[in-house]
C-alpha cells in the first residue's frame, strides 16, 4: 500500500503544501517561489520593513508618501534612510498608487531653488567628479560595455557572414574590439598587425553624424595608432563576399610580412 506523503505548513503563509523532493534529494521549504524568496529574503520584504517601524504594510506605505510627497524627500534619500533598494520601494509606491517624481523633476526642483552662482559650481563639481572617472580606463570600458548591451547592438548579417567567411579560412579577428581604442568600437580586428575591417551598413553610414563618427575614428586609428583599415560595403559584401574575402586575406599576408 502507497504511504500518504504528509503535508507540510508554508512558514511564510502557513499554507499546507506538499513538499516535493529536488533532484539534490531536499525538500522545497516553503509552498511557492514567491514565498520562498521571502523566506530567504526577508529584508527584501514590506512586511519587514513595516514590522519594524511596528506598523502594518499601508502604515507604512503612508509614511513613504507622506516623506516624498509632503516632506519632499527624493525617492533615493528615502532607500538610503530606510535601507530599501530603490527599485523595490519604486514597486511598492506603484503598486499602493503613490504617485513618484522622476529623478530629473527632483533636480528640477532642487534646481529652481538654487541661484545661478550655486548651478555653475555645482555643475563645474559634477563635471569635474566625471572626467575624473574617466582617468580609469576599466572604469570607461565597463560604461562603454554598459551601453553596448542596453542598447542591444548585436552583429548584422553581413557581418556575421564575413566572420563565418574569413574564420573558414583560417583567420580569427577579434569582434567589437575596444582595446585602448577611446571609446570606438570595430567590428573586427587584428590587433597584432594593427588592421581593422568595418562592415558599414548602407543607411547608417549614409547619416551624417555617422559620417563624422567614421572620419574621426579613421583618422585615430590612422594617425594616431597606425592602423590600418578596410572599409566594406555591406550590400555589396552581401553579393560579392568571396572577393572581399580575398582582398582581407591578401592585406592580412602583406601586412604579417611588412
Amino acid at each position: 500500500m502507497r504511504e500518504i506523503e504528509p503535508l507540510w505548513k508554508c512558514p511564510v503563509c502557513g499554507k499546507y503544501y506538499k513538499a516535493r523532493k529536488g533532484k539534490n534529494g531536499k525538500r522545497q521549504q516553503t509552498c511557492s517561489k514567491e514565498c520562498g524568496y521571502k523566506n530567504l529574503y526577508k529584508q527584501g520584504t514590506l512586511s519587514y520593513f513595516a514590522s519594524k517601524n511596528n506598523m502594518t504594510e499601508k502604515q507604512f506605505m503612508d509614511l513613504i508618501d507622506k516623506e516624498h510627497n509632503e516632506n519632499l524627500m527624493t525617492i533615493k534619500n528615502i532607500s538610503e534612510k530606510y535601507g530599501i533598494v530603490r527599485i523595490t520601494l519604486m514597486r511598492w509606491c506603484k503598486k499602493y498608487g503613490i504617485k513618484t517624481r522622476t529623478i530629473s523633476e527632483d533636480n528640477y526642483r532642487r534646481y529652481s531653488t538654487m541661484t545661478e552662482e550655486q548651478i555653475k559650481e555645482q555643475t563645474k563639481k559634477a563635471n569635474e567628479g566625471i572626467r575624473e572617472l574617466f582617468k580609469d580606463p576599466q572604469w570607461k570600458e565597463q560604461q562603454i560595455e554598459k551601453v553596448m548591451t542596453a542598447q542591444d547592438m548585436k552583429p548584422s548579417r553581413p557581418e556575421n557572414l564575413f566572420y563565418e567567411k574569413i574564420t573558414e579560412m583560417g583567420y580569427y579577428p577579434e569582434r567589437q574590439y575596444r582595446k585602448d581604442m577611446c571609446g570606438f568600437a570595430l567590428d573586427f580586428a587584428f590587433p597584432d598587425i594593427k588592421l581593422a575591417i568595418e562592415i558599414d551598413g548602407e543607411y547608417w553610414h549614409n547619416l551624417e553624424k555617422t559620417k563624422v563618427k567614421d572620419r574621426r575614428r579613421n583618422y585615430f586609428l590612422g594617425v594616431k595608432k597606425g592602423w590600418e583599415v578596410i572599409h566594406i560595403p555591406a550590400k555589396d559584401f552581401t553579393q560579392h563576399s568571396e572577393h572581399y574575402v580575398w582582398e582581407v586575406i591578401q592585406t592580412i599576408e602583406t601586412l604579417k610580412i611588412a
